[in-house]
């Protein structure tokens, strides 16, 4: 027997409040292509505990802006300040930001000392016959991950980045 049946009303949905989530059926959506294993809260909790978060000397978060972000863009600086209140006691610091040139239909990651990363890119809405050009694009993660692993400060737990739009 279920141990939240006496709270079943407290737990079934409002539906004038919110609608069922419907079954994702599209290609880019992650569910759609992936059957992820169902955590409980308690297994959760274990995994939590064995990260050991806050006994590691590391205690920054560097985030990386890569491109140039114009007035449009979300602001990295709210950014930053959501990972401080979210991920506290760990401090975030922004690392100077990584160029992305563009050499005729190929893209490169220009690193702190000039040398040219390949990056290869797709088009983000490939699957859709209306957007057909590729001015909305998506970086090879792999790609990245390769150069910035290296990059990593020493006394950071974590590097995150993000991408302007690149033209």
């Amino acid at each position: 027997m279920c141990k939240l049946n006496k709270f079943k009303k407290e737990f079934q949905p409002n539906l004038k409040l919110f609608k069922p989530i419907p079954t994702p059926t599209h290609i880019d959506d992650w569910l759609a292509q992936y059957a992820p294993e169902i955590q409980s809260f308690n297994s959760w909790k274990k995994f939590v505990s064995r990260r050991k978060l806050l006994t590691t000397s590391k205690k920054i978060i560097y985030l990386l802006p890569i491109g140039t972000f114009d007035e449009n863009a979300p602001s990295l600086d709210a950014l930053a300040e959501y990972c401080n209140a979210f991920y506290t006691p760990l401090v975030t610091k922004r690392l100077p930001p990584l160029d992305v040139e563009r050499k005729g239909n190929k893209f490169y990651l220009k690193t702190a000392d000039g040398e040219l990363v390949p990056i290869t890119w797709r088009k983000c809405h490939k699957y859709y016959d209306e957007k057909t050009d590729d001015s909305h694009r998506q970086f090879k993660v792999a790609d990245l991950l390769t150069y910035l692993v290296d990059i990593i400060p020493e006394d950071g737990i974590c590097l995150a980045s993000t991408a302007a739009n690149t033209n």
